[in-house]
């Protein structure tokens, strides 16, 4: 069975940690060495892993370790708020989600599609309905 792959702010959080210490010229046994997690554990984090397991003061123990501000990785964790014309939709979210779009060109494409679903709506017949989801 495949696992799914890891959430796209695990994926961040992973490369803020990675670059960083990089840029600190630390390796992850360095890393370990100051008072962050083990190498094993690290790993995974870089690679977007094992976020949801761990311990928010070993998230703080490494914001200190690499000099982040605080909370910097919890921001990235947290889970994000969506407009109201979001809502639960997992379609709109994921479009509210691409990270290379601009809030107004996401909102545009959020209402557009919106629009799309309403006007297919009304021209279906009771009982065949399409499959408009995003």
């Amino acid at each position: 069975m495949e696992t799914a792959p890891p959430p796209a702010a695990h994926l961040r959080a992973g490369k803020i940690i990675k670059d960083r210490r990089i840029d600190l010229d630390l390796g992850q046994a360095d890393l370990k060495a100051a008072g962050g997690p083990s190498v094993k554990v690290l790993s995974e984090l870089e690679n977007g892993r094992r976020w949801g397991t761990i311990q928010p003061r070993t998230i703080r123990r490494l914001e200190k370790v690499l000099q982040l501000e605080d909370g910097t990785l919890s921001a990235i964790l947290a889970p994000p708020a969506y407009p109201d014309f979001v809502g639960d939709d997992p379609g709109l979210r994921a479009i509210w989600d691409i990270p290379d779009l601009s809030e107004e060109e996401r909102e545009i494409a959020i209402r557009s599609l919106t629009t799309y679903r309403d006007a297919l709506a009304e021209q279906t017949p009771p009982g065949q309905e399409h499959s408009a989801s995003a």
